[in-house]
């Protein structure tokens, strides 16, 4: 093998590399990284306004994915030689049911936190009676003595 097979090396250049940090070549294709986070507030607005219409659209994929699983019944009983057109439908469906819930993981991670913060709370405050306990009862045994 000699080096005339290969492509030239790309040849670096401060100035450009500095403009195109926040993009990138794969196969000869120049590709943008959006790297800014949504706001808080932005975050929180859309769940909470969309959570019925989350629901809803949860309730209606969850629908048709009974429909497309009788319909597949039906026709592997019928044509089995059909059944990957819906296979692949049932396996998209699944997929939005997998990106709906995992759009209530900001969620389920605030009552997780709540739940371990709770319980934290009660078993410091047992703590906190205890020692006031042994601190009433070193104070009435002193006061005994004394």
């Amino acid at each position: 093998m000699d080096g005339s097979a290969f492509p030239p090396p790309p040849e670096f250049d401060s100035l450009e590399h500095e403009q195109s940090k926040d993009q990138y070549t794969s196969f000869g294709l120049n590709w943008s990284v959006n790297d800014c986070l949504p706001l808080l507030n932005d975050i929180i607005d859309i769940n909470n306004a969309n959570n019925n219409n989350k629901i809803d659209l949860l309730n209606e994929i969850i629908n048709n994915l009974l429909l497309k699983y009788l319909e597949l019944v039906g026709i592997m009983s019928i044509e089995p030689e059909q059944f990957p057109k819906n296979v692949d439908e049932i396996r998209v469906l699944l997929i939005n049911i997998h990106h709906i819930l995992n759009q209530y993981r900001p969620h389920q991670a605030r009552e997780s936190v709540i739940s371990l913060m709770e319980s934290e709370l009660i078993r410091k405050q047992s703590q906190i009676k205890l020692i006031r306990d042994a601190c009433e009862n070193a104070e009435n045994v002193l006061n005994s003595v004394i």
